[in-house]
């Protein structure tokens, strides 16, 4: 086969619409010697191919199988067992699901008491909402003060730095 069929093979293979005669030409074209210089990177997954299917089992394995297969299905008792796991893991999952789901009202029912309006009136929350937010701009402005003395003394402190320099 020429360079130009067996790029189209290939071709046609990567796509997956090759027929089965055309794989056997494939394999047969790559187990040959003669294997053009731009496909020789192809002829070991082709190699591959042809050494895996050359793999068989043994005369007797079939027989051998059952016979394990036999031999582990035992008498039945631990698939009754394995019933009574699954029972098990069952109740412990509800009871972990019924746990949890009563923790969550516990922490649900406290926000929800935490959050109650201590008002009645909308402008009382109002007028008390403001003398809070009073009271804390007073303390930010005394921050603030506080902050500005800072500030000069760093003043000072780079000013001495810079002399000793």
């Amino acid at each position: 086969m020429d360079y130009k069929e067996i790029k189209a093979l290939l071709e046609k293979y990567w796509n997956c619409e090759t027929s089965l005669e055309e794989e056997a030409q494939l394999r047969q074209y790559f187990s040959g010697e003669e294997i053009h210089e731009d496909l020789k990177d192809f002829k070991p997954l082709f190699q591959y191919f042809k050494s895996e299917s050359e793999i068989s089992v043994s005369d007797g394995f079939d027989e051998k199988l059952i016979e394990k297969i036999k031999e582990k299905k035992g008498d039945g008792k631990h698939r009754y067992l394995n019933i009574y796991y699954k029972i098990a893991a069952a109740v412990i999952l509800i009871l972990f699901v019924i746990t949890v789901d009563q923790r969550f009202i516990a922490v649900k029912e406290k926000a929800t008491t935490i959050v109650q309006d201590t008002f009645e009136d909308p402008e009382k929350a109002l007028e008390e909402t403001k003398k809070a937010l009073l009271l804390v701009s007073e303390k930010l402005n005394k921050g603030k003060t506080n902050i500005i003395k800072l500030s000069e003394f760093n003043k000072a402190e780079k000013v001495i730095r810079n002399k000793n320099l």
